[in-house]
């Protein structure tokens, strides 16, 4: 199924990451790339992390769910660029 494992920490995740996504690149080999982004379990510790990084960041302030981390998934997108039907 080629996943790629992550440890949740872009420091160690980002290297491993890159290279297992060079190896998606071939165009006579479709690729469908899903991503499953549930992150992390809501507590109210999180929350208000979140909240604080989106009042800093000019974003929305969400109650009841955390803000969506999007780094990975545009290292995808920026990886892949010329192999998929979708774009940044």
């Amino acid at each position: 199924m080629e996943f790629i494992p992550v440890e949740r920490k872009w420091e160690a995740d980002a290297l491993k990451l890159r290279q297992m996504l060079c190896t998606y690149k071939d165009p006579q080999d479709p690729l469908w790339l899903v991503v499953f982004p549930e992150g992390t379990d809501f507590t109210e510790q999180k929350c208000i992390r979140s909240q604080k990084y989106a009042s800093e960041n000019g974003l929305p302030i969400l109650k009841n769910v955390l803000l969506p981390k999007t780094k990975g998934f545009y290292a995808c997108l920026e990886e892949l660029r010329g192999s998929l039907d979708a774009g940044i």
